[in-house]
């Protein structure tokens, strides 16, 4: 069944194969299927958008169904919530995941999920917050670094002046739950 405007465009096809196509200037913009949805063009949206949700609280809401979480790096990309790919022609995503104890991860990977790849946040500047809204050095924060190996040994860069200078001011260093030493 297909329906035409007064000169002769095609509007919308229904066809036998069940799929439904809306058309604009004979173009097809918009298809259904068997398998799911497909907008061809810029789709625009006035309020919330929900995947695996009906009920989104934002304007875009992605949920995953699943309970698996990820575990290494292969499972960041079967098991993510929300993949980023900005282009065709690189080997790399960004996978958003939830992990172990209720942990959340943003891993950077190649398209396999084979080898992960770097990140890199305001490389062209501006500050970065963590635990504050108003970060007013490079990364606003007391603690800067805490670099941790399976909770035995860690790693610690803190600003001795309260995060307000862009100057580190110590190292400290532990093993265990025991300090070692502090540097400054």
């Amino acid at each position: 069944l297909t329906f035409k405007d007064g000169s002769g465009n095609i509007m919308a096809n229904m066809n036998a194969s069940n799929s439904v196509e809306l058309m604009f200037g004979n173009v097809k913009k918009f298809e259904t299927t068997s398998t799911g949805v497909t907008v061809t063009g810029e789709g625009i949206f006035t309020g919330n958008v929900g995947i695996g949700t009906t009920s989104p609280t934002g304007k875009l809401d992605v949920f995953r169904t699943s309970t698996n979480y990820a575990v290494n790096l292969s499972d960041t990309l079967s098991r993510s919530g929300l993949v980023v790919k900005s282009s065709g022609a690189f080997d790399s995503k960004i996978t958003f995941s939830s992990g172990a104890s209720s942990r959340q991860y943003i891993q950077a990977l190649n398209n396999a999920a084979t080898t992960g790849r770097d990140i890199s946040i305001n490389p062209y500047g501006g500050n970065v917050g963590i635990g504050t809204d108003a970060p007013t050095s490079g990364v606003g924060s007391t603690r800067i670094l805490k670099v941790s190996s399976n909770g035995n040994s860690e790693v610690n860069v803190d600003h001795t002046d309260g995060g307000t200078s862009s100057d580190i001011g110590l190292f400290s260093f532990s093993r265990n739950g025991d300090h070692l030493a502090h540097m400054k």
